[in-house]
């Protein structure tokens, strides 16, 4: 389950949606190139080859990390 693509995948879609649903609108464009990535995956005849998901993989730690970084404004707001 760990070197699923499907995993990997479902998590950027998780992160992405937790960006969406607290309007960090901003960290959309970063999750394009993933995306387009995706798309390009299952439309070709390998898809499920590991070597042409592997960008997805080394890529999932900043797109996880980017969810606990703090805008300076919430940081005003909790004070």
């Amino acid at each position: 389950m760990c070197f699923s693509i499907g995993t990997a995948f479902w998590l950027i879609v998780i992160c992405l949606g937790y960006k969406i649903l607290n309007k960090e609108y901003k960290f959309i464009l970063v999750y394009l190139p993933i995306f387009i990535l995706w798309l390009t995956i299952v439309a070709s005849p390998v898809f499920c080859e590991y070597r042409y998901a592997y960008s997805m993989f080394t890529s999932l730690p900043i797109y996880i990390s980017l969810n606990f970084i703090k805008n300076k404004k919430d940081n005003r707001k909790e004070e």
